[in-house]
């Protein structure tokens, strides 16, 4: 009806206007006229009453599977107008002309062609959004796959860098413009980085990449399953296939790679009338709730559920302006761009600042804690002061994969790696791969892998290997770094814990040893004999005790000063590591007494090294500060045997009551204990 009326206009302005002469009202020519336009409004009136609406269909597959796919939505619609839908599968090119010369009156098409067209000619937003369905689960989104071989080289979004990619074209969205979004998220520029090659519909660039004539291809979601559902795409050739950085939304049915938009839009154009417009809508919903009370063989083949309120598309405007394509490639770079493009590097450093404040909170703390141990310490130990006043944090980040992203000059310090060769490196594997014995370190130990892996914080003592095959031992901080939900990354702290770790066996040498003599303390001292007795048990070689007691201490003490007893208390134990064997265990006792365990010792034995212990401390002199003056003195000196199967406060009984038969027999001799005798009460003999 349009084509016949746009006709009888042509004619009508091409026809000559003549003012009419007298006379001359039976004109023939001016009759023929008359009855040709008779003609022609009649033919009009019967074709107005066979109108008929076209449905332009965005062609981003083969036109026979698009023209089948999509007939029985425009009978839908031509039941519903009672008049025929003509279901037209054309390029973008021609869709163009079309809705330019206004010979389409329904566009059903991808998100980023509505978008193009709306700026294009100005029409308003779309009356529903599609709904698709596989295995029984509906969706109104859409997204993008990158499909690489099973059997080929891309395993990482950066290895397509200089890599042939295979694309249906380079104006739709989820067979373009999704995937070019994220890979720009992911260092890859598209089309800058790669090379392009455009292979018309989506259905030749799975079968190009199956053929090897490229190493990637991008589709849209629901493809593979379409082929599948055709019997187009065999079982052998979907395990050729392999989804790259393949994710499973909730609730999404198809294989997807980047992030979901809205799905197909449906527009009226602007010369359809709104009752037109309201009855198509109207039956565009009823379509939808029929197919949920009843599946129709037709829609279920197609994998169409119906449709929805229209869904919002700003976010796929956002992406063509990002990608600067049609119609938004001459817009001026604003300062949000820039903010938008950046947007993770400046997380990163926002998270990094976070972390260096809690850091240095805790490490205020740890030196609160530290300052009441520092002040038992010996002077060595006031050195330590500065460390947590110096500490200088070392920190690196990684993306999803534990691939470093960053590198930061206090960790290239402290480990002796440049960041050049750490970047897109996993740092575990570098630094971090074996333990301290050298025994292989899993990376699902690792802080950083378990911080991808569960999503939160882990914190840890461990030990990293510098460049140099040296060990520091550090304290870990790994943070997951989150966006959505997902983890996209992750910070790890870390600084050298090496004075820490020196300061606590420190605090544990004071803890078991005396600090006068720097021999054993009397807690150390019950462990080795524990340790001792069962030595003794397992290899059934005999053990002894010797105990020391330096005659007329106090006197020493009280005559020349505490110091000089110190002094003396130093001497005898020179003497007693000069004379004892380094297996031999020392301890000190208490005030002026000492125990020595000899192991794998004889009775006779041990009495022959008491006595040369004895004599060299009866020939040691110690100068006093008068000139010329020495001191000297003697010792008494016990001995007994360990033994095995009797308790341990017996065995040092025995060696007590051997020492204080020395002191009574004379003193400056080595005594056994008396048979059968009772020990002494302490403090009988000095």
């Amino acid at each position: 009806m349009r084509v016949i009326s746009l006709i009888l206009r042509r004619i009508a302005r091409a026809s000559p206007r003549r003012r009419p002469l007298r006379g001359r009202a039976n004109d023939p020519s001016r009759l023929a006229w008359r009855l040709v336009s008779f003609f022609i409004l009649s033919l009009a009136t019967v074709a107005s009453a066979h109108a008929d609406y076209r449905l332009g269909v965005f062609g981003h597959r083969p036109q026979e599977v698009l023209q089948r796919q999509w007939q029985p939505l425009a009978d839908e619609l031509s039941q519903a107008l009672g008049e025929p839908v003509i279901l037209e599968v054309l390029t973008p090119e021609s869709l163009d002309r079309e809705i330019a010369a206004r010979r389409i009156d329904f566009l059903f098409t991808n998100p980023v062609h509505y978008i193009q067209e709306k700026y294009r000619h100005a029409f308003s937003g779309p009356i529903a959004t599609l709904i698709t369905v596989e295995h029984g689960i509906k969706t109104a989104a859409l997204g993008g796959v990158i499909l690489v071989r099973r059997d080929g080289p891309i395993r990482r979004p950066e290895d397509l860098k200089g890599r042939r990619i295979l694309i249906p074209g380079a104006k739709g969205l989820g067979g373009y413009l999704a995937q070019a979004g994220w890979l720009l998220e992911r260092g890859v520029r598209v089309p800058d980085d790669v090379t392009l090659l455009p292979q018309g519909n989506h259905d030749a660039v799975v079968q190009a990449l199956l053929e090897g004539k490229g190493e990637a291809g991008f589709v849209r979601t629901g493809l593979l399953e379409a082929l599948t559902r055709e019997g187009r795409l065999s079982a052998e050739d979907q395990e050729r296939l392999m989804v790259l950085g393949e994710w499973h939304p909730a609730g999404f049915p198809y294989k997807v790679t980047t992030s979901l938009y809205p799905e197909w839009a449906f527009v009226a154009l602007p010369h359809v009338s709104p009752e037109v417009a309201r009855k198509v809508a109207l039956a565009l919903y009823t379509l939808t709730d029929r197919l949920d009370a009843m599946p129709d063989p037709r829609f279920l083949a197609a994998g169409i559920g119906g449709f929805t309120v229209p869904a919002d598309y700003s976010g796929v405007e956002r992406l063509a302006q990002r990608l600067r394509v049609p119609p938004f490639e001459h817009v001026e770079v604003e300062l949000r761009d820039v903010l938008h493009q950046y947007a993770i590097p400046l997380v990163l450093l926002a998270c990094s600042a976070f972390l260096l404040v809690l850091l240095t909170l805790r490490l205020w703390h740890t030196r609160r804690q530290l300052e009441h141990q520092r002040a038992r310490l010996a002077s060595a130990l006031v050195e330590t002061q500065t460390i947590l006043e110096t500490v200088d944090e070392a920190i690196y980040g990684t993306d999803a994969q534990g691939r470093c992203t960053f590198f930061n000059r206090a960790a290239s310090e402290l480990l002796g790696f440049s960041p050049e060769e750490v970047l897109g490196k996993d740092p575990h594997e570098l630094f971090h791969a074996r333990r301290p014995d050298g025994q292989p370190y899993p990376p699902e130990h690792c802080p950083l892998h378990r911080a991808l892996e569960t999503a939160q914080k882990v914190c840890q003592d461990d030990v990293f290997w510098r460049r140099d095959a040296l060990p520091v031992p550090v304290h870990v901080s790994a943070s997951p770094r989150l966006e959505n939900g997902r983890v996209m990354g992750a910070v790890v702290a870390f600084h050298d814990i090496t004075e820490e770790v020196r300061l606590l066996e420190e605090l544990r040498r004071l803890a078991a040893y005396d600090p006068l003599t720097g021999l054993a303390n009397r807690g150390h001292l019950e462990q080795r004999l524990q340790e001792a007795q069962s030595a003794v048990q397992r290899s059934k070689r005999p053990a002894a005790l010797l105990m020391f007691d330096l005659d007329y201490f106090k006197k020493v003490n009280d005559t020349y000063g505490h110091a000089v007893g110190d002094r003396m208390l130093q001497a005898f134990a020179r003497v007693l590591r000069h004379n004892l064997r380094p297996t031999d265990f020392i301890a000190r006792y208490g005030g002026e007494e000492f125990i020595a365990i000899l192991p794998d010792t004889s009775l006779d034995t041990a009495v022959k090294v008491a006595e040369r212990v004895r004599q060299s401390w009866a020939h040691t002199q110690l100068p006093l500060d008068d000139p010329g003056k020495v001191l000297s003195g003697t010792v008494s000196i016990g001995v007994a045997p360990l033994d095995p199967d009797a308790p341990l406060d017996e065995s040092l009984a025995r060696v007590d009551e051997a020492m204080y038969r020395a002191k009574r027999e004379g003193r400056n001799q080595v005594a056994l204990p008396p048979t059968g005798s009772k020990r002494l009460e302490a403090g009988a003999c000095s």
